[in-house]
């Protein structure tokens, strides 16, 4: 791979909102000392209430004079948690101008192509090359 040199702009504020980010592990199953309870109360997602699952999703927004970029830095596990946030929180995926994956675990990559739908048009997406290997 080629190291091409990249040219960093200073910016005047970094704004960083959590959209999913829990340390649980929701693939653990029951054992014969620990029973585990459904994720929600009859499988259901409550509608007035951010949703937690594992998984990281961060959305980065850059402040520069009168400009504004934002950023998606991994899209978190499910196709429900992450979209369920944004729509919550009063965030138009369309505002997204490019998504970054850290690596290709399941946790950080689950809801990229719902996420995807919800974007008209091409947005860039950084990833290693070799991040799926």
């Amino acid at each position: 791979m080629e190291n091409t040199p990249v040219s960093l702009q200073e910016v005047d504020r970094v704004e960083i909102l959590t959209l999913m980010d829990n340390y649980v592990d929701v693939l653990l199953t029951n054992t014969e000392v620990v029973y585990r309870p459904p994720l929600a109360k009859d499988g259901g997602i409550p509608t007035d209430t951010l949703v937690a699952e594992h998984g990281l999703s961060l959305l980065i927004t850059l402040y520069r004079d009168d400009e504004t970029h934002t950023i998606l830095f991994d899209t978190g596990y499910s196709s429900i948690g992450v979209l369920h946030n944004m729509a919550m929180l009063d965030i138009d995926p369309a505002q997204i101008e490019a998504l970054v994956i850290s690596h290709g675990h399941m946790d950080h990559t689950g809801t990229l192509y719902p996420l995807l739908d919800k974007i008209s048009g091409p947005v860039p997406l950084v990833v290693h090359p070799d991040a799926f290997l």
